[in-house]
């Protein structure tokens, strides 16, 4: 018999952001700052003039600019890489001539894994009950030598949040993408999922469902 184990513990915090953000945004370069060319004036006649006006600013390597550097840093919710970055959009803002841009500070409770978890497979000997670890796994994502901020702290911390600290030790049972025509072909061969722990894997529906 394979049993699957699982272990989070998790700190809950009552996060409140205080005092104002700097308005310096002189570490930008200035590709980042300036206005993006006109990407293109070809557009349909059934659009209207403020339509037209909005379509002919956008520009992908502006895009491209800013996501680059939005991307640059580790900005889980809550932390000082968020704040930053919610910085910057407001300075970038800003800067393209839009009236008060201003930042709402939240009193907003958040969870933090407080040690890694371990989620382990299991074999149990059914002669003397002896369980033994074949398999765990690593719950952190590869360093690509191609991208430097890959090499984050965070890639590290895999938890759910607002999940429960605890440990859970269970049969499993693999239920494809887990949406619902999956669980019922699970059903449809007698296979119950009740005090079970669910294995999914990621794509075809968005991730929240899959815990929900």
């Amino acid at each position: 018999m394979r049993l699957l184990i699982l272990t989070t513990l998790l700190s809950h915090h009552l996060l409140f952001v205080n005092g104002s953000l700097g308005s310096s945004i002189s570490h930008l370069t200035p590709e980042l700052l300036q206005h993006p060319e006109p990407a293109s004036t070809d557009l349909p006649s059934s659009i209207n003039q403020l339509e037209q006006e909005f379509l002919t600013h956008p520009s992908s390597d502006s895009a491209s600019s800013h996501l680059k550097y939005i991307t640059s840093e580790a900005h889980v919710a809550g932390t000082q890489g968020d704040e930053k970055m919610a910085g910057y959009v407001r300075d970038q803002f800003t800067a393209y001539g839009i009236p008060m841009v201003e930042i709402d500070h939240l009193k907003t409770l958040l969870n933090y894994p407080m040690e890694k978890p371990i989620v382990q497979l299991l074999e149990k000997n059914d002669a003397n009950e002896v369980l033994t670890v074949i398999y765990e796994a690593e719950l952190s994502e590869d360093v690509e030598a191609a991208d430097d901020t890959s090499d984050t702290p965070w890639r590290n911390e895999t938890f759910l949040g607002y999940a429960p600290s605890g440990d859970v030790t269970a049969e499993f049972v693999y239920a494809n993408y887990g949406r619902p025509s999956d669980f019922d072909i699970l059903q449809s061969r007698g296979i119950s999922v009740e005090n079970k722990i669910v294995i999914v894997r990621y794509g075809q529906c968005f991730r929240g469902l899959k815990v929900s």
